[in-house]
């Protein structure tokens, strides 16, 4: 295995888990939701609550809290609706990364592998028969993904606090809602995959 498809591998590990670390963020917030001054019974039964389900389910049931806890005009709603219009793009990503069939690099048997690419494999069957419907990423898109990624995580790590100090400190929610707006505003994860993803 050559040096860059080792980095592609360590590229995709490092999204993957960007992507856990943000939605753990979330679990966190339901939690405070439901439980402000949570004691470690109140703990694991939003543990138990939540577990089992999908990134997805957990992003609807985190906006129905939020709906209910924050009016509209609130930097708390602002600020999770800023993550929340990119994270249903992010996890059809995180998706096809962590179910398709991945090849790194190029494979004699597999025409649709290339060198220094992340090939990801998500067969369909098609009326007019198999489509093997194969992704390619390079280097550069996965580190502009890590990049989104990374911002997303601060963002989610400033939604807590926002979270906490709503009723506390105007001056503050407000600091850090202008914080994530501006981090997140150039982000456009769909765009950026249409552009630069291979489909064969």
């Amino acid at each position: 295995m050559t040096t860059k498809d080792k980095e592609l591998i360590r590229l995709y590990g490092e999204f993957l888990v960007g992507f856990e670390f943000i939605f753990s963020k979330i679990r966190f917030s339901i939690l405070y939701l439901l439980y402000p001054n949570y004691d470690a019974i109140q703990k694991n039964l939003c543990e138990i609550m939540t577990e089992g389900l999908t990134a997805d389910q957990l992003r609807k049931k985190f906006i129905a809290l939020i709906i209910e806890r924050f009016t509209k005009k609130s930097d708390v709603y602002k600020s999770v609706q800023c993550i929340n219009k990119l994270l249903p793009d992010l996890i059809e990503l995180r998706n096809s990364f962590a179910h398709g069939t991945l090849f790194v690099g190029e494979h004699d048997f597999i025409h649709e592998t290339k060198r220094g690419h992340l090939a990801v494999r998500h067969p369909k069957l098609k009326s007019e028969g198999l489509d093997l419907n194969f992704k390619s990423f390079n280097r550069k898109l996965l580190k502009s993904l890590i990049e989104s990624i990374h911002k997303i995580r601060n963002a989610a790590l400033k939604m807590t606090i926002i979270i906490k100090l709503e009723k506390v400190n105007a001056n503050a929610t407000r600091k850090f809602h202008d914080a994530i707006q501006n981090d997140l505003a150039p982000i456009n994860i769909k765009l950026l995959l249409n552009q630069t993803i291979i489909k064969k």
